[in-house]
């Protein structure tokens, strides 16, 4: 039943902790975290060993009140079947007592009717003497006498005939009254036999119980001594666990109180990190706001510069316009002056040199507006390069800002 209990445990625990204390201030956070985690699972543990003990207590002292139950009855048993065997024994000695005291009297009353018979006895036969005598003395008177004598004789005799009847009578009566008790005797000595055979039988029993108690007091007495010995020693490994579970919950409360203090600063560290970065965000933001009105302000003026150029552009090919249909009005009129007065090769000279004049202006003024064009696109790439190239600076950093406060929140939380 107490096999878990027997069960080594670590003693090295208060080591562990001065050590882990001493070192405390060098661990991070994780590793205090882990630490904190190891100690709760082990009190845990060691809470469930007590629960285990507990039960195990519980379990004992259940099978302690059983056998005291058990051994209560059987004794209230055995004191109950004494008291009847003594009680039943003090009746058959009181019956047996009785039967006694009835024997003697019987038999002194027996005696005293023997002494009284032999008293009558006696006494018939001192009067059946003095009546020989005093008949042989009334014969020797008779013969003096004559009729008056005889007649005393007859009635003497017949007296003496009727004492003899009543003591014959008194005598069958005696004798069957000694008969009556002889038999009485008998049956009383039948009577005292069984009960010194069951007298007998009651004290084997007797001593049977008493063995029997005996060895359950025997019994009774070693499950004592081997429950307090095994309450002993749940008692020790009570106190131990008692002791190690103190221990333990001194170690955590220390170990909650370290590690809401290196919460506390690092929470207090987190609120300045978070402070300064909300700072930083917003700057940032500041910046983004500055940035996102100057870049308004650029895409305003690239779009001012790109109105205005495309109002030039227009202007340009207005004026191109404008050029061309002058030109050509122009050349038409000189065509018309040249073919009324020059012949069909001036014609066709002044038409080539026409044609060359008009691709060398459309080339020079295509040029023009491929430059301004050039040149505006190149100012406009090089204004979004750099704002992107500040967006994308102020982004990062705060996107790094961001990042390292949400780091230190998770590894915080």
């Amino acid at each position: 039943m107490f096999d878990f209990i027997q069960q080594p445990l670590p003693s090295d625990v208060e080591s562990e902790v001065e050590g882990s204390g001493m070192q405390l201030q060098a661990v991070s956070k994780e590793d205090l975290y882990r630490y904190y985690c190891t100690m709760q699972s082990r009190s845990e543990k060691y809470k469930a060993k007590f629960r285990q003990v507990m039960f195990a207590y519980k379990d004992v002292e259940r099978e302690r009140d059983k056998l005291k139950k058990t051994l209560t009855d059987s004794q209230d048993k055995a004191f109950r079947r004494i008291s009847e065997l003594k009680e039943q024994t003090e009746l058959d000695r009181l019956a047996k007592q009785h039967v006694e005291d009835n024997y003697q009297l019987m038999l002194q009353e027996k005696d005293e009717l023997l002494k009284v018979l032999n008293t009558q006895v006696a006494a018939s036969q001192q009067r059946s003497q003095q009546l020989q005598q005093n008949n042989s003395s009334t014969l020797s008177k008779a013969s003096a006498s004559g009729d008056a004598s005889e007649e005393v004789l007859d009635a003497n005799a017949l007296k003496q005939k009727v004492k003899n009847i009543r003591g014959v009578s008194t005598i069958h009566r005696l004798s069957v009254q000694v008969q009556r008790l002889e038999s009485l005797l008998s049956k009383c000595k039948e009577t005292m036999k069984v009960q010194k055979d069951r007298q007998k039988a009651m004290t084997v029993d007797k001593q049977a119980l008493a063995n029997t108690l005996s060895l359950t007091q025997e019994e009774l007495q070693k499950s004592k001594e081997a429950h307090e010995v095994s309450m002993g020693k749940v008692q020790s490994q009570m106190n131990e666990a008692r002791r190690l579970i103190e221990n333990l919950e001194q170690e955590k409360a220390m170990s909650v109180a370290q590690a809401k203090q290196q919460a506390h600063s690092a929470m207090v560290e987190t609120e300045a990190a978070l402070q300064s970065a909300r700072q930083a965000l917003a700057s940032v933001t500041s910046e983004k706001d500055q940035l996102q009105e100057r870049l308004t302000q650029l895409e305003r003026k690239a779009q001012e510069q790109l109105t205005k150029s495309r109002e030039i552009i227009k202007r340009l090919q207005d004026e191109k316009r404008s050029l061309q249909q002058e030109m050509e009005e122009k050349l038409q009129s000189s065509e018309r002056s040249i073919e009324e007065d020059k012949e069909e090769m001036i014609q066709e000279a002044l038409t080539l040199e026409k044609q060359k004049m008009q691709e060398e202006m459309k080339a020079e003024f295509e040029e023009r507006i491929e430059d301004m064009a050039t040149e505006h696109q190149s100012h406009l790439k090089q204004v979004m390069k750099e704002y992107n190239v500040q967006l994308e600076e102020k982004e990062r950093e705060f996107q790094e800002a961001l990042n390292q406060s949400l780091g230190e929140l998770l590894l915080f939380s």
